[in-house]
């Protein structure tokens, strides 16, 4: 650093890094030139402030980043993240599949846009006790890419005042296993009924 102020002749700011006294420690230095009475540049002055813990910290906080973004990049459940306004701003790769969209186009996209529109105004009363109360759940329709009409399920949580979390499943095939198990109790009872 003081190679750098005296080739220079500009103060500057470094990090730099040291053994005190058998602790490790990293230093945010600031150096500037220093002249004598004639201005003639004689060397550096300069003062350094211990940061070790600052730069643990941070280090910690980019590991548990990193846990996260690892997790949610490899849970089976579709993984949105929104603003306030529903728009994506992050998905995992199971959104992905769930939905037959690409991370770049769902990232281009909304809630609404993934909803038929006989199911949009569930989805904006889902969306609406979310911000209203922090959570909410429901199970509704959704489109893929390609038009299929599938069911899902969708669990939200409030992250921040303007982030939202949801984790979707695809229910499609409960749903089909529900209804397909209703028809036939009520066959049978109507068979029931008329012996």
């Amino acid at each position: 650093s003081d190679l750098v102020v005296l080739d220079s002749g500009q103060p500057g700011q470094f990090e730099e890094f040291g053994n005190v006294r058998g602790r490790y420690l990293c230093l945010d230095v600031r150096k500037a030139p220093f002249f004598d009475e004639s201005g003639r540049l004689i060397g550096t002055v300069g003062c350094a402030r211990d940061i070790t813990q600052e730069k643990r910290t941070e280090q910690a906080l980019k590991d548990s980043e990193a846990k996260t973004r690892s997790y949610l990049q490899h849970a089976p459940y579709g993984v949105f993240i929104t603003d306030l306004a529903g728009r994506y701003l992050e998905v995992n790769p199971a959104a992905g599949r769930i939905t037959g969209y690409s991370d770049a186009e769902l990232l281009y996209m909304s809630i609404l846009d993934l909803l038929p529109s006989e199911s949009r105004e569930q989805g904006s009363r889902h969306f609406a006790r979310l911000i209203q109360h922090g959570s909410s759940y429901g199970e509704m329709n959704f489109k893929t890419k390609v038009g299929e009409i599938r069911w899902w399920s969708v669990s939200a949580q409030k992250i921040s005042e303007d982030r939202f979390i949801g984790f979707c499943e695809d229910v499609t095939e409960r749903r089909q296993a529900e209804a397909a198990m209703q028809a036939s109790q009520s066959r049978y009872r109507a068979l029931v009924e008329q012996s």
